[in-house]
């Protein structure tokens, strides 16, 4: 009896202590589920936060790429503006250019169709002043012919020039050379 007595409270010790083991682990186990959900949790905000951050990140990749784009677009087309206005501006330089050249040799030409007559009429007048009284009456008729031709082509000359100048659409180039 004494025998069955202690078997009995062995046995209760014995199931006492798998019992407290069973407590025991019954809390370790609850207690690492809810460390397990905790993690799960903390997982999944940080996932969330990432993917958060990821849809920022790719908005503004493609905010900036679209912003490149739109200036890379607009430099092309200013590009092309300047291209065009320096195409303008060489065209324009080359038409001044050659109004340049035809001004120099309009005023060549001018300065030796005027002077042509011009110095003949001055150098005739001088013969008719200085050596008048030594001439025969034909040589002073041949001299006031050819100084009357003389003023009647340099008349001629000027009238062409300034008919030109008033009918032309050049009017402020052609007026100051018929002044000089």
């Amino acid at each position: 009896v004494a025998s069955q007595a202690e078997n009995t409270r062995l046995q209760l010790r014995n199931d006492s202590m798998q019992l407290h083991k069973l407590k025991q682990d019954r809390l370790m186990l609850a207690e690492e589920q809810e460390s397990n959900a905790l993690k799960q949790k903390v997982v999944k905000a940080i996932r969330k936060k990432h993917t958060l951050l990821m849809g920022f990140a790719t908005i503004a990749i493609t905010v900036i790429l679209g912003i490149a784009v739109i200036l890379l677009i607009y430099a092309r087309e200013r590009m092309k503006l300047i291209r065009d206005k320096q195409k303008q501006l060489r065209q324009e330089l080359a038409r001044a250019q050659e109004m340049d050249r035809m001004q120099d040799s309009f005023v060549h030409n001018m300065s030796f169709n005027v002077r042509t007559p011009l110095n003949s009429i001055v150098g005739l007048s001088e013969v008719l002043l200085n050596n008048g009284s030594e001439l025969t009456p034909e040589d002073r008729e041949v001299i006031k012919n050819n100084i009357m031709s003389s003023s009647d082509e340099l008349t001629t000359l000027v009238n062409d020039v300034l008919r030109k100048a008033l009918s032309s659409s050049h009017l402020q180039i052609w007026i100051p050379l018929c002044l000089l």
